[in-house]
């Protein structure tokens, strides 16, 4: 999903008081705004999970996740004005996780604040948001990584052989999966028709540099919606490949994140791209009433053996999180060659 998280700021004042002088005020909703800002910034992972909210003063601090099977076609006719005698049964998966918390901070001395308005703790505040951030698109990343679905360049559940980098031919197969399984497209793509699929920066230069890519995006008309802008935007078409921007192919598109790691595979050191169909994961959502981040300041003192004359003070974030597969058809790992 496109990422709208909301976020709010804790700032405790010297003896624990919340600060709310004018000019403190004014501060923070700066900081809160940088803060925000930074948490939907280039996150590709973050964006996969189905969000589901909590309810206020739920009191749990697990979810579970109900999935239904679908239903199958039903071509007996019904019999004039009598009810079928047998109501149809829906199969139920149930998924449980846990709500952990995550958090960092930084200290820094009293005289920082004063010194370094601007550009430092501005700087401060992006590093912690971007790791606040990072922190969620690695937790998505290492439960998606737990799936049994894998694909190589030649086949679903194939091998991987050395020397078989990223090509059309992932695709085409990751496809295959999905489709096969009536896996629908996931909303954070261009008009939700698209699977959404990660890929390393590496890959993705693999993948059109590849025959198969370029044979394909060759036949398209620049003007077309061959292939996508960085913004997602499908205007440039062919002229896509020269710039960077991967696109669509094979009903996947492509994202770029350095998160995407690596791992040895069938003896190969591999790139372990992630595809996802519309509810292969899930997660509570970043504006979630219980979820939601805080950044937390707290200013010098009360004076404490540790600083006895309450000189530092301390900047940090913190989140209630969990993410889960909850449907394992919908989530596949696509490992080409380093």
């Amino acid at each position: 999903m496109p990422l709208t998280p909301t976020a709010s700021i804790v700032d405790r004042g010297t003896g624990g008081g919340t600060g709310s002088s004018n000019a403190q005020l004014f501060v923070n909703a700066w900081i809160l705004r940088k803060f925000v800002e930074t948490l939907d910034l280039n996150a590709q992972l973050a964006k996969v999970p189905r969000d589901d909210t909590l309810p206020i003063a739920q009191g749990a601090d697990t979810v579970r996740w109900i999935q239904f099977a679908p239903l199958g076609a039903n071509i007996t006719p019904l019999v004039e004005g009598t009810d079928p005698t047998d109501s149809v049964a829906v199969p139920s998966t149930q998924v449980e996780g846990f709500i952990d918390q995550y958090g960092d901070y930084i200290e820094t001395s009293d005289i920082f604040p004063l010194v370094a308005i601007t550009g430092s703790i501005a700087a401060m505040v992006e590093r912690l948001s971007r790791q606040a951030i990072d922190t969620v698109d690695t937790l998505v990343r290492n439960e998606a990584k737990t799936t049994t679905n894998t694909v190589a360049p030649d086949g679903i559940g194939g091998t991987l052989l050395a020397g078989q980098t990223a090509d059309t031919a992932l695709l085409r197969f990751a496809s295959e999966f999905f489709q096969t399984n009536n896996v629908e497209p996931h909303p954070a793509t261009m008009g939700g028709k698209y699977f959404f699929t990660v890929f390393h920066p590496a890959q993705s230069w693999d993948l059109q540099a590849s025959s198969g890519w370029i044979d394909a995006v060759k036949h398209v008309a620049p003007g077309t919606a061959g292939a996508l802008e960085q913004d997602g935007s499908a205007t440039q078409g062919a002229s896509n490949i020269w710039n960077g921007s991967p696109g669509v192919f094979a009903g996947h598109q492509i994202a770029i994140s350095t998160n995407i790691d690596t791992a040895t595979v069938d003896t190969i050191n591999a790139y372990n791209a992630l595809s996802f169909g519309r509810e292969g994961l899930g997660h509570v959502a970043l504006s979630s009433n219980i979820v939601s981040p805080q950044i937390i300041i707290r200013k010098p003192g009360p004076q404490t053996l540790s600083s006895p004359l309450g000189m530092r003070m301390t900047w940090g974030w913190k989140i209630n999180y969990v993410v889960k597969i909850i449907d394992e058809t919908q989530v596949q790992l696509l490992n080409s060659a380093v």
